[in-house]
């Protein structure tokens, strides 16, 4: 993985599976490689009526460029699930399909000046 940039966001992604409560041996984590992350701005994801976080969000990318949201720029994790992403300060929205349900999903992301964020993109479909 590229070095972390001086502020932004980095960090890895995961997905977890099975049974992983106390007793059930039945859990599976793994990480999850060649997982494109995009990065929106969040002020334009507000403006198209819409919020970041959760389950089905903006899944249209082509009504969303209509709409005027576009991807800033897009981060894809390495063979170790991990990734890096340069960034000035301000809000944003990472949005991502779940590799195990394939659903579009959002998270939101603030970078202060001179921080690194880290984020864990985590898809649990585990069973409790």
């Amino acid at each position: 993985m590229a070095d972390q940039p001086a502020q932004g966001a980095h960090g890895f992604a995961r997905r977890i599976e099975g049974g992983c409560g106390p007793g059930d041996f039945s859990c599976e984590v793994a990480l999850v490689d060649g997982l494109a992350v995009d990065v929106l701005d969040a002020q334009a994801v507000s403006s198209a009526g819409t919020r970041c976080e959760g389950t089905g969000f903006l899944s249209n990318p082509e009504a969303e460029a209509l709409a005027g949201v576009t991807a800033r720029s897009t981060v894809t994790t390495d063979d170790e699930g991990r990734f890096a992403i340069e960034l000035p300060p301000g809000d944003y929205c990472l949005r991502t399909l779940d590799p195990v349900v394939g659903e579009w999903i959002g998270f939101d992301l603030e970078v202060e000046p001179n921080t690194q964020t880290l984020i864990e993109l985590e898809f649990d479909h585990g069973a409790y």
